[in-house]
């Protein structure tokens, strides 16, 4: 990270079609981290609107049970991607999560 807070390990956790995610760590808490990165050069502009839209909006977003929370985020115009750092989720996907559970009858 640039002010060297936050470190990256090689282990990738999951990944998308623009986006992987990375295990990390808080140098200052010693917390585990999920390091997200999205190229940019692969994005069409109009994502790369959005997806500066949302980092603003998670940004000024209370905490909350059910959001994750995001706590930095950063360019690196060297490697055309945004990073941004949350709080670890260790249940999985949301796919996982749902597959996991039952559902309930309407």
């Amino acid at each position: 990270s640039p002010l060297g807070r936050f470190g990256r390990f090689s282990e990738e956790l999951g990944c998308g079609a623009y986006k992987s995610v990375y295990r990390g760590i808080d140098e200052d808490s010693g917390r585990e981290i999920a390091w997200n990165v999205i190229k940019i050069n692969r994005l069409p502009k109009i994502d790369r609107k959005r997806i500066s839209e949302e980092i603003h909006t998670l940004k000024h977003l209370e905490e909350h049970p059910n959001i994750i929370h995001f706590i930095s985020a950063w360019i690196n115009k060297a490697k055309e991607e945004v990073v941004f750092i949350t709080e670890m989720v260790t249940a999985g996907s949301l796919r996982q999560y749902l597959k996991k559970i039952k559902r309930p009858r309407l």
